[in-house]
Parts: structure tokens; sequence; C-alpha cells
């Protein structure tokens, strides 16, 4: 699940894009490696620091990091249920 605060959870395990890979981390709430964002018309998570994007690689075996790219299938993400928060 995605938190509100842009962590990608799994239990108390977070997902970190540390710059050596993505992996599953415990969550520590200070943003940084685990800071994520979601764009619901692209269907894309770009972690915040580094502006590069989740993917699945080519064989669908591992999450990479990838320069964002909207039209590319492998980075596009669907929740199961979405609900975009609108502030003004």
């Amino acid at each position: 699940m995605m938190s509100k605060e842009g962590e990608i959870r799994r239990d108390d395990h977070c997902l970190d894009n540390a710059g050596g890979g993505v992996i599953l981390f415990g969550c520590h709430g200070g943003k940084g490696n685990q800071h994520w964002e979601y764009e619901h018309e692209a269907k894309t998570l770009r972690h915040v620091s580094s502006s590069k994007c989740l993917a699945l690689t080519e064989a669908k075996d591992k999450l990479v990091m990838e320069r964002c790219d909207s039209t590319e299938g492998r980075q596009r993400w669907k929740f199961k249920s979405y609900n975009e928060t609108v502030t003004s």
C-alpha cells in the first residue's frame, strides 16, 4: 500500500531506493530514500530524491529505477483502490 506520507509499505517495511537497488527496509518516517509520488494519470511511481521511476526489468523478475517515461509499460502501476486527496 502507499501511505499518505508517500511510503510504499508492507507491514513495517517500506520500499527503499538507496542507489544500490530497490529493497524493502524498515520504515523510518524520514522520507528521503523511502519517499515516492504516484502520478495517477501516467500511473508512474516516482522516487522523489532521485526523480527516477520504479520499473520492472524486461524479464519481469526485479524492481529497478529508470528515467521516467509515461509510455513505458514496465513503469506503470495501478493500485486496487486509489483516493486522490486534493489540497488547495
